[in-house]
């Protein structure tokens, strides 16, 4: 009856990024009980002679998330990277791609001390933000390489195919042009 696969972890609350912003996900409490604590519990119902026995109503008998939803440093880490890191710049190539900059690579960018805080190192963050630039820049310049790759590649196949319905045609009028006997 107490199968661990049958029961649900608890989970921590954790830091999501969902809709343009950072959230806190609500833990979940989960199904996992304690085996011993649930077997001793058990026991001693029977040994004092319990009719009913609710293991729901008995404390610290499931395993317990650690964090949970509003927990005050968790929702402080919100707070903080959604003041820094909550900016989405949309860019949109000329061929209408569009690329999306927002929270989950912004925050890579940020620093985070010993004690979880997050700041924003104006020099290194303008190095990314070139870094970033520059790579859209490179990636534009090979799309626009590749295609011009394919539209050359599209040209000799059409000679070629061109070329080949031309000498299929003059070998077809040497063969008319041939005296019957």
């Amino acid at each position: 009856a107490l199968q661990r696969g049958n029961m649900i972890p608890p989970r921590d609350a954790f830091l999501d990024y969902r809709d343009s912003d950072y959230v806190v996900v609500p833990e979940v409490w989960g199904t996992t009980l304690d085996p011993g604590k649930a077997a001793d519990c058990i026991e001693a119902a029977v040994r004092e002679e319990t009719e009913e026995l609710n293991l729901d109503n008995i404390e610290g008998l499931y395993e317990e998330p650690q964090i949970l939803k509003d927990d005050e440093f968790l929702n402080m880490q919100a707070e903080e990277l959604n003041d820094l890191a909550g900016a989405e710049i949309l860019y949109t190539y000329p061929d209408g791609t569009v690329v999306r900059l927002g929270g989950p690579e912004l925050r890579e960018w940020l620093d985070e001390d010993e004690d979880g805080h997050f700041s924003r190192d104006d020099t290194a963050w303008t190095k990314h933000i070139k870094d970033y630039v520059y790579a859209m820049a490179q990636g534009m310049r090979a799309k626009s390489e590749y295609e011009s790759m394919v539209e050359e590649a599209k040209a000799e196949y059409d000679d070629m195919k061109a070329e080949a319905s031309y000498l299929a045609g003059v070998e077809e009028a040497k063969v008319d042009e041939k005296p019957t006997k």
